[in-house]
């Protein structure tokens, strides 16, 4: 199947963890549902003013988490299609974003050279993490949700122990 429907590029695609659902994110500044059995397009979430870099969903796929350039990671309620959450704090591009396995935190990385944590309940950020010298492109919690990793141009990956949330080693 083909799924068509974007005005400009295509950023990310995110498949729903029982495989029933597709999400896909673009430069025409929207994020779309689409049903991977058919390729029907189901919803389009708009809300983002900039390129929607990159989209995934909860490990129940109730929500959708999509990163912008606008500055903004944004959480969405895949069923509805309303917006529950938008995340304000970066100063430029928020490239990736990441949910822990357990849905309590947020996690986005930003062309600002930063990593911030979010509680994925409210919205509140906890904690902004520092030691990238050039924009974070990627992060990912570790499935028991104990670390977090983030990729960066400056040709790192760091690890970040969340137990006691202090820097960890690069890798």
């Amino acid at each position: 199947a083909v799924l068509t429907g974007h005005d400009r590029a295509v950023t990310s695609v995110s498949f729903s963890n029982e495989g029933k659902l597709i999400a896909t994110a673009s430069v025409d500044e929207t994020a779309r549902l689409w049903c991977a059995e058919s390729g029907a397009q189901l919803r389009i979430f708009r809300g983002h003013t900039r390129w929607v870099n990159s989209v995934l969903f909860s490990h129940a796929s109730t929500q959708l988490l999509t990163a912008s350039t606008d500055e903004t990671a944004r959480v969405w309620d895949v069923a509805s299609g309303d917006e529950l959450l938008c995340l304000r704090g970066h100063t430029s591009r928020v490239f990736s974003a990441s949910f822990s396995s357990d849905n309590q935190l947020i996690a986005t990385g930003s062309k600002d050279n930063t990593v911030r944590l979010w509680d994925a309940q409210t919205g509140i950020k906890l904690r902004t993490l520092n030691g990238h010298t050039n924009w974070v492109m990627s992060v990912c919690f570790s499935t028991d949700n104990t670390r977090l990793a983030s990729g960066s141009y400056d040709k790192n990956v760091r690890l970040w122990d969340l137990r006691h949330l202090r820097q960890g080693r690069l890798v």
